[in-house]
C-alpha cells in the first residue's frame, strides 16, 4: 500500500517529500516487532496451545518443583548439536519445551532452575568439546535408516544438572525414554544433596558384573544396563551377606535369582526380608537367555576351573521364604533335594510376524489376552496404567489360603493358560518337543508376580528394630514390617528390553510394546517410597501427526514387510529344490556304492572297486554341495536385494509426499495474502482513475 500511494509521499517536482517519515515508520515497525520478540522469548509466561498439550508438565511434576528447597539453586546445562535424525526430532523438540517450561514453573514458585541452553552447535565446536571436558557429553554413533539404507550419523543431545556438590550427566536423552522423567529425576537426585541406598544382592545372575567359567575359559559378564538406569537415582551396593543386614541399612534390596546363595547367605537374606527391610525378589525356575544362571531347581555347579573337577555345591532352599512371604508354588521336588516350580503358560501372541522361536511359554501379560481380568493390576502403583509386559519361562505363585500377610497380584495370565513340570518345559527349550504334546488343557489365570506386605495394624506399626527383636514363628504370626515383590521370572529383565525402551524404532515393523523396564523401575522406586515418579514416568504427551503421512508411511510398511515374506517362501522353495535335486543326483549313486559294499562283504567285488566308487560319491557330493552353497549364496544376495529395493521405494514413497507437504506448506499459504494484495491493488488503482479523464492518464 505504501508502493500504491508512493506519489503521494514522493512529493513530486514541486511537492514535500515524505520519504523520511516513511522510513521513520518502517525502522519503527521494526523496532517495536523486534522488542516484542525479545520480550517474549525472555518472559516466562507461557500458554501451552497445542492440542495434545505437549509441552506442558505433568500434576506430579509441578509438586516436585513445588517442593524444591529454594536455597539450592539447580543449574541445567543442556546441549543439542546441529543435524539431528528425524527419530531425534521430537525428543529435542520435547527438551527444548521442557527445559523453558521447568525454568518457568520454578520462578512462578520462587524456586531456583537457571537454564543453559546450547542448541544447534557443531560436533566440533567450543561448545562440544565444553560439553565433553566439562561433562562427559560426547557425540554418539546412531544407525538411522534414511531413504531406504541405513547411515552411522553422530549427534549430541544429553544434559548435566548441578545443585551444590550433587551432579548427575545425562549422557543421551533416547528417544524411547519419557524426557520429563529423565527431567524430574534428575533435578530431584541433585536438589536433595543425598540418595537413597539400594542394595543389589550378589547372586550368580552377576547384576554387578563379573566373570563365569565357560568350558575351558572365563566368560566376562558386563555390568547389567539396569544397574547404570538405578545409578542415576540412588547410591547402588553390592550386597554379598556374608553378614547380616539391618533395617535402615538400606532402603531396598534386589535379589535376583536368591536362590543361588549358599545356605549361609540364603539365610541371612531371608532374615533381613523378615526383619522389614522392603525387598524386590526375582526368582526364575529356568532362566532362558542365561545359561551360566542356575533354575530353582537345579543344582549349582562348582566354579571348577582350567583343572576341571568340582560338582553340585549347597545352595539356598527357596522353600523358607515362600513359608516366610506365605506363598504357594506349584511344581514338586527334585531328585538333588531341590524344588523344581512349574512354569506358566498362555495361548496368546499379540504379535502375529513375531513367529521364529516364539511358543506358549513366552507370556504376554496383557488385558487383551483370551479371558484376561486385571492383567496388570490397577491396586498396586507399580502396574496400574501399564499395558503389557513380557515374561519368558516363567514360574507361577498364589497366596497361601490361610495367608495373614496381605497378597496383591502385579502380573496375571489370561484363563488360556495353564501349568507346566519344568523337565517338560526343558525338553520344550531344547527342541526336543513340543508344547502341544506337553502343556495339556488351560486351567485358568496363572499369577507370576505378587506384592506382599504386612497387612496395616497396631502391631505392624512398631519400629523395625522393636519388631525384630520379637522371637516369633513365622508361620504363626507374620513379622510385621515384610514388604516384598515377588517376581517367579528374571528374563523380563535382559539388557535387550532395556534396547528397546531406549530405541523402539529398531522394532518399528513389529511395533512391540513391551513395558518390562517401567515395570522394573516401578518396584524398585514403589520399595524406597519414590512414589512420585511412577506417575511422572507414565505422563507421556499425546503428539499431532499428519495423518496422511502416517497412512503411507503405515502402507508402506505393510507392503515391505508382506514382499518380505514374499521374497522369504520364495528363497525357501528355491533352497528345497536345489535340495532335492542335490539328493535326486546322487541317490542312484549313493545305491550303487551300498550295493557294492554288500557285494564286498559277501566276496563278490574287490575292495578296490568299492574304495574306487567310494571316492566317486564322496568327491560327487562335495561338488554338489558346494554348488548348493553357491546358490545359496545368490539366492541370499537376490533376496536381500529384493528386500532392499521394495524398502527403498516404500521410503521413496514416504520421502514424495513429505516433499508434497512440505512444498504445499510453503506454497500455500502465500497465495491467500497475494491475492488480497492482488485485489487491494486493482481495487485502489481503479478508484484512483475513477475521476480522471483519459488524456491525462496518457
Amino acid at each position: 500500500m505504501v508502493l500504491i500511494g508512493r506519489r503521494h509521499w514522493t512529493g513530486g517536482k514541486d511537492g514535500n517529500t515524505m520519504a523520511w517519515h516513511y522510513i521513520a515508520r518502517a525502522l519503527a515497525l521494526v523496532l517495536v516487532t523486534g522488542g516484542a520478540v525479545v520480550l517474549f522469548r525472555n518472559w516466562d509466561r507461557r500458554h501451552d496451545a497445542t492440542e495434545g498439550k505437549v509441552s506442558s508438565l505433568a500434576p506430579e511434576t509441578k509438586k516436585l518443583i513445588r517442593d524444591l528447597d529454594a536455597k539450592r539453586p539447580i543449574v541445567i546445562d543442556a546441549f543439542i548439536s546441529a543435524e539431528i535424525p528425524e527419530q531425534y526430532a521430537r525428543t529435542r523438540y520435547e527438551l527444548m519445551n521442557l527445559l523453558k517450561e521447568f525454568r518457568s514453573e520454578a520462578s512462578k514458585n520462587n524456586r531456583s532452575i537457571e537454564v543453559n541452553l546450547y542448541d544447534n552447535i557443531e560436533l566440533y565446536s567450543e561448545e562440544a568439546s565444553l560439553a565433553q571436558e566439562r561433562f562427559g557429553i560426547e557425540p554418539i554413533t546412531r544407525m538411522v535408516r534414511e531413504k531406504g539404507s541405513f547411515k552411522e550419523k553422530q549427534l549430541i543431545i544429553g544434559a548435566a544438572f548441578k545443585s551444590g556438590l550433587e551432579k548427575v550427566t545425562i549422557p543421551v536423552f533416547e528417544y524411547g525414554v519419557p524426557v520429563e522423567y529423565e527431567l524430574v529425576r534428575s533435578i530431584n537426585t541433585v536438589s536433595r544433596g543425598e540418595r537413597k541406598r539400594v542394595g543389589i544382592v550378589t547372586t550368580d545372575a552377576k547384576l554387578m558384573g563379573g566373570s563365569v567359567m565357560s568350558g575351558m575359559s572365563f566368560q566376562q559378564i558386563e555390568k547389567h544396563p539396569m544397574i547404570t538406569e538405578l545409578e542415576k537415582q540412588y547410591e547402588v551396593e553390592a550386597v554379598d551377606f556374608n553378614g547380616a543386614v539391618l533395617p535402615g541399612q538400606y532402603d531396598a534390596l534386589v535379589a535376583v535369582q536368591p536362590s543361588s546363595l549358599a545356605p549361609e547367605q540364603f539365610s541371612r537374606f531371608v532374615e533381613a526380608v523378615k526383619a522389614g527391610v522392603p525387598t524386590a525378589v526375582f526368582e526364575d525356575p529356568l532362566p532362558f537367555a542365561q545359561s551360566f544362571v542356575p533354575g530353582t531347581g537345579e543344582p549349582k555347579q562348582s566354579p571348577g576351573g582350567f583343572m576341571g573337577g568340582g560338582g553340585p555345591v549347597p545352595k539356598g532352599d527357596m522353600r523358607q521364604l515362600w513359608d516366610l512371604l506365605e506363598l504357594d508354588v506349584p511344581g514338586k521336588p527334585s531328585m538333588q533335594g531341590t524344588f523344581n516350580p512349574s512354569l506358566a503358560w498362555q495361548q496368546y501372541n499379540p504379535y502375529p510376524n513375531l513367529e521364529m522361536n516364539v511358543n506358549d511359554l513366552w507370556v504376554f501379560v496383557d488385558s487383551q489376552a483370551p479371558g484376561a481380568f486385571n492383567s496388570l493390576s490397577d491396586k498396586n502403583p507399580i502396574t496400574k496404567g501399564l499395558r503389557e509386559v513380557l515374561a519368558l519361562y516363567t514360574g507361577v505363585v498364589k497366596a497361601k489360603s490361610d495367608a495373614k500377610l496381605k497378597h496383591t497380584p502385579l502380573l496375571t495370565t489370561g484363563t488360556k493358560s495353564g501349568l507346566l513340570e519344568t523337565e517338560a518345559a526343558q525338553r520344550v527349550l531344547s527342541r526336543e518337543s513340543t508344547m502341544l504334546r506337553e502343556e495339556g488343557a488351560a486351567t485358568g489365570e496363572q499369577i507370576i508376580a505378587m506384592a506382599i506386605e504386612a497387612e496395616a495394624s497396631p502391631a505392624a506399626a512398631k519400629p523395625a528394630d522393636e519388631s525384630s527383636t520379637e522371637k516369633k514363628d513365622v508361620a504363626a504370626a507374620p513379622a510385621p514390617g515384610i514388604k516384598v515383590i515377588y517376581t517367579a521370572d528374571i528374563d523380563m529383565m535382559l539388557p535387550v528390553f532395556m534396547q528397546l525402551r531406549a530405541e523402539p524404532n529398531q522394532s518399528q515393523d513389529l511395533r512391540l510394546q513391551f513395558q518390562n523396564v517401567t515395570y522394573l523401575l516401578n518396584t524398585i522406586d514403589y520399595l524406597t517410597g519414590e512414589l512420585e515418579f511412577l506417575e511422572v514416568r507414565k505422563h507421556q504427551p499425546i503428539f499431532s501427526s499428519l495423518r496422511m503421512i502416517d497412512s503411507v508411511k503405515d502402507d508402506a510398511a505393510n507392503r515391505v514387510r508382506e514382499k518380505g515374506k514374499e521374497f522369504q517362501t520364495e528363497y525357501d522353495t528355491l533352497v528345497r529344490e536345489a535340495q532335492e535335486k542335490i539328493e535326486t543326483d546322487i541317490k542312484t549313486l549313493r545305491e550303487e556304492v551300498a550295493s557294492l559294499q554288500k557285494q564286498s562283504a559277501d566276496g563278490k567285488v574287490g575292495r578296490a572297486v568299492v574304495q574306487e566308487k567310494t571316492q566317486q560319491f564322496a568327491i560327487k557330493q562335495e561338488q554338489l554341495e558346494r554348488a548348493m552353497e553357491v546358490k545359496k549364496a545368490k539366492f541370499e544376495r537376490d533376496r536381500e536385494k529384493s528386500v532392499r529395493d521394495i524398502r527403498r521405494e516404500a521410503d521413496q514413497d514416504v520421502t514424495k509426499i513429505q516433499n508434497l507437504v512440505k512444498f504445499t506448506a510453503v506454497v500455500f499459504p502465500c497465495i491467500p495474502p497475494l491475492i488480497i494484495g492482488v485485489v487491494v491493488f486493482a481495487s485502489r488503482r481503479l478508484r484512483e482513475r475513477e475521476n480522471i479523464t483519459k488524456s491525462r492518464l496518457k
